[in-house]
């Protein structure tokens, strides 16, 4: 199994257990818990990636997904192959990622609202986005930054269209698969 949404970490934080040595690394990030497991495998004298993976990022994420229960798995893991369909918070949380460097899963307001708007679905979020760029609007006050509504409906309305394309994409190859 894959994990499709590596920004959000289970209510424990990211974890991996060793099978060899009962060892079990943790990381904040996902990206933090594999440099854990590899430094660990080569301090033990392992071969970094076991047989039958083809990296160790999918042996940490298939061990991950088989571990966790059902309504996380649900969310967050997929068979290898099928496409990943996008969710409206994790979009989000993935820009303010790539802006301010924080992780939705280290602020509890900025983890609630991704989970929210993954819970309205991208109709609701539409319907919602004077919420959303209320919040937006917002946070970046609190950062000393302002924008005027029309830039962040601007803003809104481009992130909106590119995931329309990507989401339109992936129904393709959907049915190209079947």
């Amino acid at each position: 199994m894959e994990i499709i949404d590596k920004l959000t970490a289970p209510p424990l934080g990211w974890q991996f257990t060793e099978p060899r040595t009962g060892w079990t690394g943790t990381g904040i990030t996902f990206e933090q818990l594999i440099g854990r497991v590899a430094q660990h495998r080569a301090n033990m004298k392992f071969r970094i990636v076991s047989e039958g993976f083809d990296t160790l990022q999918l042996e940490i994420e298939d061990a991950i997904c088989k571990r966790m229960g059902d309504k996380y798995r649900d969310r967050i893991c997929k068979e290898p192959g099928l496409p990943v369909s996008i969710q409206p918070g994790s979009l989000f949380s993935s820009m303010i990622h790539k802006i301010t460097g924080r992780y939705a899963s280290t602020c509890g307001t900025c983890l609630h609202r991704m989970q929210e708007m993954n819970s309205w679905g991208w109709w609701g979020c539409w319907k919602q986005r004077h919420t959303i760029l209320s919040w937006i609007s917002e946070e970046a006050k609190k950062r000393g930054h302002s924008r005027s509504d029309s830039e962040l409906l601007t803003i809104f309305r481009a992130a909106f269209s590119e995931v329309f394309h990507h989401e339109r994409s992936l129904k393709m190859t959907r049915k190209q698969a079947k």
